[in-house]
């Protein structure tokens, strides 16, 4: 095969895809869609970013050098109880991700129950004295409020199933 003819033919490949991808679904609705699965990529990377950056400064003190004291004292200041809670939530909207990619009806619940587990991981960090940027977490909040609805959106008009 010939190096054009093997693009078009992965270029004919992709355009099946998403065809197939976004089959009975309108203009608005792939747009709806894309809105999502954005803000939820965004959410989902930003919650492994931050696990990843808590293993580091538990594991490898030497990292301490390369994060913001007030996140140092953060992690250190949390509990493993705590951060377990964390870890589990950072699980959960990770498969909700893979449910949404999946265009499945179940991410939206998998959604909500990381977003609990958040919550209840942000109560305790307030409880323990340990929060030192409240805004982050009402952002946090509203943002999972968002989102949320949105998915909710795609499954009561038929994005999801």
């Amino acid at each position: 095969m010939s190096g054009t003819h093997a693009i078009l033919v992965e270029n004919w490949a992709g355009e099946i895809w998403a065809m197939a991808y976004f089959r009975n679904l309108s203009g608005w609705q792939i747009a709806l869609f894309g809105g999502v699965f954005l803000l939820h990529l965004v959410e989902t990377a930003y919650s492994v970013w931050w696990g990843v950056g808590d293993i580091l400064i538990r594991t490898v003190p030497a990292t301490h050098a390369y994060y913001r004291d007030s996140w140092v004292d953060l992690v250190l200041g949390t509990s493993l109880a705590q951060d377990s809670i964390y870890f589990l939530a950072t699980a959960i909207l990770t498969v909700s991700f893979a449910g949404l990619v999946m265009r499945k009806a179940w991410a939206f619940w998998a959604y909500v129950a990381a977003s609990l587990l958040f919550n209840i991981d942000w109560i305790l960090t307030g409880l323990a004295g340990n929060d030192q940027q409240p805004e982050a977490g009402y952002f946090s909040l509203a943002y999972a409020g968002v989102l949320s609805l949105l998915l909710w959106l795609t499954n009561r008009v038929g994005i999801c199933r």
